[in-house]
């Protein structure tokens, strides 16, 4: 017998330490043999007698609360946290939305809502109970501000009942209060372009607060501005959230631009520490940047009509979200076409080393230097940042089929190789060779000569064979020979090619052909190849015949 299924001759008492000891001679069901365990199997408590233990919440400086029954009153609940009903014993919601009559009702008084709709029973007996342990059960809907609510349950004959069947002993008529909701705000969009001469804001949702304070500063054709405050004085509503206009629009004068703000509030809230600052727009074109490693395009159209924005100037440079600086010398500069299309630099001239278009650096995210793109057409300016706010991910646009591939200069490199057979056996010399091409934005192209590193790594991960300060050949190969050792290891060797050079000096590691070396002598064969002529030009068919 493996599984022994125990159970008490009498009743145990309630709120009881409970030890399952095994002691010497069990008898299992494998044979005569008898066991000569002596040892606690399970140890476990029995559940009290089932009582309404009173309500768990938090109040508003975040300290948990039970509000005892039959005590006095320790707090108030904060009515936007959870607020619970708990027991000694478990007690499945379906018998608390039966039994249990609070007031002011769940449902706000309507008739065509179920708060406990999408609650399910679930049991708490898949785990032994401890002494002490409370079970609560959640309400499922957030309780009004600044209310009494009363709990009752006036026959507890009829409910509820625990998990075991059991009810409660008496009557509940239990009051408790929610506190006024705490000082808060939310800033759905810290990052916002809006369209110029179109009505429409930047909100800001705040709930009991007195007034908000921006420190910003501003990018407009006429220039930058840093040192700027604006205060905004908060109509006295109580425990509603409601929107506010940041006011983006007067805090450029009206014109096309960015600002950069930082937001406070009073009463003050620690989440102005870490909330993410403002950056918004006010601009009459969209633009595409698509940046590449070679050349970059953007694409400047009209917001309000969808056309292209022909002979606007373009601009590229680096700067910092918190610096929004007017006077910062381009890297690259362009005209927009016909098209509303304009050619600048890649990554390989603008950000060889990709320093500027991380997602992160040693500061923080709006202090990092990063590539911004500026717009002046005849109707306004418009400004992106190539940072994360404005990144797109081709990846999930493109339905996972293209993704984006990043890299430094020379990060690009490709390289393979051959060797005169397939398989050798230890005490064979290998003839070697491996291409290296870089990439252009149409084709393959020459790389650099060098220097490079080769190595031979044999299967136990062991460099076997080293061809340093390696140069490459007219034909941008290297090639050489590797005698094999009568002791060396059996299995695949690998070509592993590094390189230096390059703007930060990075290693770029390719590994172009491997090769199976073997403890036995693969069978003589030769392999012809015959083309049907010696020159062939572009248009002509080529016949190939291969034999083995």
């Amino acid at each position: 017998r493996r599984v022994w299924l125990v159970h008490p001759s009498t009743e145990l008492p309630l709120d009881t330490r409970v030890e399952l000891v095994v002691e010497p001679g069990l008898e299992s069901g494998a044979g005569p043999e008898r066991g000569d365990e002596n040892r606690v199997a399970v140890e476990f408590h029995t559940f009290p007698e089932l009582t309404f233990l009173g309500i768990r919440c938090s109040s508003v400086d975040g300290r948990e609360l039970v509000l005892a029954a039959g005590t006095a009153s320790a707090g108030e609940c904060n009515p936007m946290t959870g607020v619970g009903l708990a027991f000694s014993a478990p007690v499945l919601p379906s018998e608390i939305k039966s039994h249990f009559e609070i007031e002011p009702d769940l449902a706000g008084g309507r008739t065509d809502y179920d708060p406990w709709a999408n609650y399910r029973d679930y049991s708490w007996l898949e785990q032994p109970h401890e002494r002490g342990r409370v079970y609560t059960q959640w309400l499922p809907e957030r309780l009004n501000a600044a209310e009494s609510y009363r709990v009752r349950v006036p026959d507890p004959a009829s409910g509820p009942k625990d998990e075991f069947g059991r009810m409660l002993a008496s009557p509940v008529d239990f009051a408790f209060a929610t506190s006024h909701r705490p000082p808060a705000y939310t800033l759905v969009h810290p990052t916002a372009v809006l369209e110029q001469g179109v009505d429409s804001e930047v909100p800001l949702y705040v709930t009991n607060l007195e007034r908000y304070t921006l420190d910003y500063r501003s990018l407009t054709r006429a220039g930058a501005r840093a040192g700027l405050v604006q205060t905004r004085e908060l109509p006295p509503i109580e425990d509603v959230q409601h929107g506010v206009p940041i006011g983006v629009r007067e805090m450029l004068g009206g014109e096309s631009g960015a600002v950069f703000a930082r937001l406070a509030t009073q009463p003050s809230l620690p989440q102005s520490r870490w909330q993410e600052p403002l950056f918004a727009a006010v601009t009459p074109y969209q633009l595409h940047v698509k940046l590449g490693h070679f050349n970059s395009l953007v694409w400047v159209t009209e917001l309000a009509t969808g056309a292209a924005v022909r002979a606007a100037a373009v601009s590229v440079y680096v700067d910092r979200l918190s610096n929004l600086a007017a006077d910062v010398p381009p890297l690259a500069t362009a005209t927009t076409d016909a098209n509303g299309v304009a050619e600048f630099a890649g990554t390989r001239e603008l950000d060889p080393a990709l320093e500027l278009i991380g997602y992160g650096c040693a500061q923080r995210q709006e202090d990092c230097p990063r590539l911004f793109v500026r717009v002046d057409g005849a109707s306004g300016l418009a400004l992106l940042p190539l940072d994360y706010r404005f990144a797109v991910d081709t990846y999930r646009t493109s339905n996972f089929t293209v993704f984006e591939q990043t890299q430094p200069q020379f990060g690009h490199l490709h390289a393979w190789g051959t060797t005169a057979q397939g398989v050798y056996r230890a005490s064979d010399t290998m003839d070697w060779k491996v291409y290296v091409r870089d990439q252009s934005n149409e084709s393959l192209v020459a790389a650099p000569t060098g220097p490079y590193l080769l190595e031979i790594v044999d299967p136990a991960g062991q460099v076997v064979h080293t061809v340093p300060d390696a140069a490459l050949s007219k034909f941008g190969a290297l090639s050489g020979e590797y005698a094999i050792p009568a002791s060396a290891a059996v299995g695949w060797y690998e070509f592993r090619l590094t390189a230096s050079f390059g703007p930060s000096a990075e290693l770029v590691v390719r590994f172009p052909p491997r090769v199976l070396v073997s403890d036995f002598t693969p069978s003589p064969f030769s392999v012809r190849t015959a083309l049907n002529g010696d020159l062939f030009e572009a248009g002509q068919e080529v016949a190939v015949e291969t034999r083995a």
